[in-house]
């Protein structure tokens, strides 16, 4: 039996490390269009619920609520659904005490949030004229 090599997103010791078997067979690519998606879906809908003229809307933490579920449900096996670079970073720092090692993928958890924010600030600026 050949032993496959899993995808780590955070590192070894990482709490939001819950790949099974599809995050093994996906890789990095899969994780930062997840990423990329998701984090401008979240800003997105931040965008539209806050920018609203209307005050009396109650909904926005709602709708801002199910993003964040439908995320952590479509991307929870492939990333373990990180949306925050603050504390994917913060995990792989103490990762690294621990063990010496976990900043491998520290790039892809600062790029995909980045990008995905810049995209979801551009469709908000283009759609809402």
């Amino acid at each position: 039996a050949q032993h496959r090599r899993r995808w780590r997103p955070a590192g070894a010791a990482s709490s939001l490390q819950s790949c099974g078997d599809l995050g093994s067979l996906v890789g990095a690519a899969a994780d930062l269009d997840c990423r990329l998606v998701f984090t401008a879906v979240l800003v997105l809908v931040v965008l539209g619920a806050t920018s609203n003229k209307d005050r009396h809307n109650q909904y926005f933490g709602l709708a801002i609520g199910s993003v964040v579920i439908a995320a952590g449900f479509a991307m929870g096996n492939i990333s373990g659904c990180a949306l925050n670079p603050a504390l994917a970073l913060g995990v792989m720092g103490s990762d690294s005490v621990a063990t010496g090692g976990g900043f491998e993928y520290a790039g892809l958890f600062l790029s995909a949030p980045l990008l995905g924010g810049l995209t979801a600030a551009m469709f908000h600026r283009l759609f809402q004229a």
